[in-house]
């Protein structure tokens, strides 16, 4: 992807326990919205207990939730409408990380 080294995890717990292994390397978190076990109202707040100003990208194929612009738990930089192409994800990454 573009010179951007990309993790993918299978659940949330690799995920976090990843993350607060390696937080100060991590640029920015692209997390699907609604996943088997864990939506962003219990994600978003995990990862932000390890490091408050995370930058986080969204993901969904369903309408985003008003909250998670507005509600600052939640507050994300940008969320994507799936189905998308991978050139506009590209732009909105590096959007989000200058």
């Amino acid at each position: 992807m573009s010179g951007y080294q990309v993790k993918a995890f299978e659940n949330i717990s690799s995920a976090l326990n990843f993350y607060e292994e390696n937080k100060k390397e991590v640029k920015a978190i692209l997390l699907d919205l609604y996943q088997p076990e864990a939506n962003y109202k219990t994600t978003i707040p995990a990862f932000r207990a390890i490091n408050p100003n995370v930058k986080i990208i969204t993901m969904s194929g369903a309408s985003m939730p008003e909250d998670l612009l507005t509600d600052k738990i939640y507050k994300v930089e940008f969320f994507v409408k799936k189905p998308f192409q991978i050139q506009d994800l590209l732009e909105i990454i590096d959007c989000v990380l200058k």
